[in-house]
Parts: structure tokens; C-alpha cells; sequence
């Protein structure tokens, strides 16, 4: 599962399959804009494999990220925020 926030952060949530207590795992991917107050993450998105996951923020930016948190790729252009 993976949900963002207003503080600029996305997570993605795991539960250990596993563990007999269903353990719960989250991993945080920031948003990071130097300088930028408005920084929001607007929209989020999985591709159909559930390898990359893109989050749009406020800031312009699209955020593509692998599904292990890593960054994948940072695209820019927009001249506005983005929404979906």
C-alpha cells in the first residue's frame, strides 16, 4: 500500500507475510526542493507490475521511484503544480 501527505512525504507500507504478529514496514520517500515552502505531494500513482511508483507534488515536479523507495527519476517542466 502506499500513501502520501502533506508534509512532503509519500510512504509505502509492507506487511512481513511472514512474521505471525503481522509486522508492518514503512518506507518514507521525501520530497526534497531546496528552498521550496509549497512542496505538497498532490497525486500518486503505481505502475501495473508494482515496479515504479510516480508521485506529482506541488512544487512542479514528478517523482518516479523504484518500489524498493529508491528515486528513479526526477522530471520537470511543468509550470504548475500537479494534480494528476
Amino acid at each position: 500500500m502506499i500513501n502520501s501527505s502533506k508534509d512532503a512525504t509519500a510512504r509505502i507500507w509492507t506487511i512481513d507475510p511472514n512474521s505471525t504478529d503481522n509486522e508492518v514496514f514503512s518506507k518514507t520517500l521525501a520530497h526534497l526542493s531546496e528552498g521550496q515552502e509549497e512542496r505538497d505531494i498532490t497525486s500518486i500513482d503505481g505502475s501495473p507490475d508494482g515496479s515504479l511508483l510516480a508521485t506529482g507534488s506541488y512544487d512542479g515536479f514528478l517523482r518516479v521511484w523504484k518500489s524498493s523507495g529508491e528515486p528513479h527519476a526526477t522530471l520537470s517542466g511543468h509550470r504548475g503544480p500537479i494534480f494528476s
